[in-house]
């Protein structure tokens, strides 16, 4: 029998719960599914909280109308997952948001359009002049956000070019958010005065149905 020195030991004992460690600090990764009248998310940290907004293109008699539904659910049972009903449209995109943890998962509806991606070089905002996120902006007419502080909250908000919530306050075939002017969802506090990286951004073109879907970055 050969005798490990006891440094070894010990460096394998560290390794091993550093690596249990950091398994057990990885959050779950959020997916979404639409279907049979039902939107489900699963993945979600058990007994938290996710924001799933739907945005969607209706169509009447003789027009097409856009909606925006938001749902602030809460996994009960613990099972990493939940579903609403009466939220699947014909035209439509949902989005899903762990507040716990900000993982996210966006789906289009089944069989009717690829969900199709909104390409943002610079992450879906402007910058001040210290390099910090200021204002939402994709460069399009409209937009629908919905924004996510992980451990804190959620807010959305409908804006268009030249609206009383266009923060550019100019009609130029652009639309600016100001974060502090977003609606908080569920139990979330008013909405915070810029956004900062680590938050959680989607930004949704109903017009295109294009969707941009990301973790604000430095």
């Amino acid at each position: 029998m050969h005798n490990v020195p006891v440094w070894r030991l010990l460096g394998a004992v560290l390794i091993a719960l550093v690596s249990l460690d950091l398994r057990a600090a990885t959050p779950p990764q959020v997916a979404i599914t639409a279907g049979g009248g039902r939107v489900t998310a699963t993945g979600v940290t058990p007994g938290g909280e996710v924001v799933l907004v739907v945005v969607s293109r209706e169509r009447h008699l003789y027009v097409q109308a856009m909606s925006r539904r938001d749902y602030d659910l809460t996994d009960t049972d613990n099972d990493g997952t939940v579903s609403v009903d009466n939220a699947v449209t014909e035209d439509a995109v949902w989005c899903a948001v762990d507040v716990r943890s900000g993982s996210y998962a966006t789906t289009a509806a089944p069989g009717r359009f690829p969900l199709k991606s909104m390409p943002l070089p610079h992450g879906g905002v402007t910058r001040a002049s210290n390099g910090q996120p200021r204002l939402i902006d994709a460069g399009r007419g409209f937009l629908e956000a919905l924004l996510v502080k992980p451990h804190v909250g959620a807010w959305v908000m409908s804006a268009g070019d030249g609206s009383r919530v266009d923060a550019d306050g100019q009609v130029d075939g652009r639309v600016s958010i100001d974060p502090s002017q977003m609606q908080p969802l569920g139990q979330s506090p008013p909405a915070p005065h810029v956004v900062t990286p680590g938050d959680t951004l989607i930004l949704i073109d109903p017009y295109a149905m294009e969707i941009f879907a990301s973790e604000v970055r430095q």
